[in-house]
């Protein structure tokens, strides 16, 4: 599908992962300079085919007095690596599990902690599923990269314009 995608597709995701919440088929129409037909059966495909499966919020944390965003990266038998991150995703305070091909630090782990000792619990809870925590990373500040879509969304302005 990825060779498929066009550059009102990927303005379309752009704009999505900017805000979907607050932006309409209407306005995304508008920055496209598509009609908002064009816009909701694109969106209606990209669900369709797997492009698009679902719509996040975005959460600042802190807000929720959960201050402390931790990776750990942490290493396990490649054997025991699909078991470790089923386990993982039991463990309190985790939020995400990424599942690496090969070698070592195969598994990272994004956890949300209230303070140093739900860290500290949570750090010997994943002790104890027999992984090797390589290190661990206590996120300063979180910021969103402009997304590689909005070149596509500059890329369809200027085709509408011309």
């Amino acid at each position: 599908m990825s060779s498929d995608l066009d550059d009102v597709d990927r303005g379309i995701l752009f704009l999505l992962q900017d805000d979907a919440r607050n932006t309409t088929a209407i306005e995304m129409a508008e920055r496209l300079d598509v009609s908002p037909s064009t816009v909701r059966n694109r969106i209606e495909r990209l669900e369709e085919t797997g492009v698009l499966t679902g719509y996040w919020p975005q959460v600042d944390y802190t807000r929720l007095d959960i201050p402390l965003l931790t990776t750990f990266v942490v290493t396990a038998a490649p054997t025991r690596r699909h078991e470790a991150v089923e386990s993982l995703l039991e463990v309190e305070g985790v939020l995400e599990v990424q599942e690496l091909l090969g070698g070592r630090e195969n598994i990272h782990i994004k956890v949300l902690a209230r303070d140093t000792c739900h860290l500290s619990e949570i750090t010997q809870a994943i002790h104890e599923l027999d992984v090797e925590i390589e290190r661990t990373e206590i996120t300063k500040r979180r910021m969103r990269s402009p997304s590689i879509f909005e070149t596509a969304l500059e890329s369809a302005r200027r085709e509408g314009d011309s």
